[in-house]
């Protein structure tokens, strides 16, 4: 994966899980309310009760008023229930947000460990390349050198023209002049 996405990914996972943990912080605050809201309506309802032995008009008034805060608190009831199971689902978001997160942090340390192995090979290849062709110009200029002392010797001699050969491998090795007799010689050895 590219390095960009995953910081991208990783941020924009971290701000869904923020707009949750959000979202959840107010329900939260919303369900202490009706909560409390909730109590000062049942002490409400108390009172009005202990005070039923007024007069038969109060009474049906007090009634009325004590059925309608039964209702508001039904209401409340029902309000409380759909908020503490909204805080819940939002729970389970937050909790797949942070395995989503974890999970997704745990990919990228094992991409970028893979990343970081391969370019630790290529970087060790790239090394091992570049002393083979030092070592490969070394010989490319001793043999240079000796073909131009033999150039040099050439012309200096014009009776006798020694046999002379230049051999290089198909190995990449390299073979060295040899003016006097038709004997190679290779890698420092005599064949």
């Amino acid at each position: 994966m590219d390095a960009d996405f995953i910081n991208t990914y990783t941020e924009v996972l971290l701000e869904n899980a923020e707009a949750v943990i959000r979202q959840n912080f107010m329900l939260q605050a919303r369900l202490k309310v009706m909560e409390k809201t909730l109590v000062e309506k049942e002490k409400a309802k108390q009172e009005f009760e202990q005070n039923l032995n007024i007069t038969d008009t109060e009474k049906e008034s007090l009634r009325s008023t004590v059925d309608k805060l039964n209702l508001q608190i039904a209401e409340l009831h029902n309000k409380v229930d759909a908020s503490k199971k909204e805080n819940d689902n939002l729970n389970k978001q937050i909790a797949d947000w942070q395995n989503k997160a974890n999970s997704f942090q745990s990919d990228a340390v094992s991409e970028k460990q893979r990343i970081q192995q391969a370019y630790n090979d290529s970087q060790k290849e790239i090394s091992s390349l570049t002393a083979e062709k030092d070592s490969l110009n070394a010989v490319m200029q001793d043999l240079m050198a000796q073909i131009e002392s033999l150039k040099a010797s050439q012309t200096v001699t014009t009776k006798r023209k020694p046999k002379s050969e230049v051999v290089i491998d198909e190995m990449g090795g390299s073979s060295k002049i040899n003016t006097t007799t038709s004997t190679r010689t290779e890698f420092g050895g005599t064949f």
